[in-house]
């Protein structure tokens, strides 16, 4: 409880409103334009359509992974629902993954 969700949710609005040419309300915001802003975890509002927490993360991540275009990514908490070597091994290999393609931007917050 560290205000983690909350500071990716900021960002995330910030991006959206710097993107639709409003202004952000910072001393200083400096970013691109992105073609796909997505979300994983936490920051989305969804119906579960029957999914265990941790179904629903996986098809928020699985979403939100059409990387041909620039896209910005905003996870919150990945892999909470799992035991924590499981949720180290996935986040390592998205992020090692995700690392390696120019087109893939992200911001991830953890609970380790």
């Amino acid at each position: 409880m560290g205000g983690k969700t909350v500071v990716l949710k900021t960002a995330a609005f910030f991006q959206v409103l710097a993107q639709m040419g409003f202004f952000v309300p910072a001393e200083y915001y400096q970013t691109q334009v992105f073609k796909k802003i997505s979300f994983a975890g936490n920051l989305s509002d969804e119906d579960t359509d029957g999914l265990s927490g941790f179904g629903l993360e996986m098809r928020s991540f699985i979403e939100s992974t059409g990387l041909a275009e620039k896209s910005l990514i905003f996870m919150d908490e990945f892999a909470k629902t799992t035991n924590s070597s499981e949720a180290t091994s996935l986040l390592s290999a998205i992020i090692e993954t995700f690392s390696k393609n120019p087109n893939a931007f992200m911001f991830v917050s953890t609970h380790f």
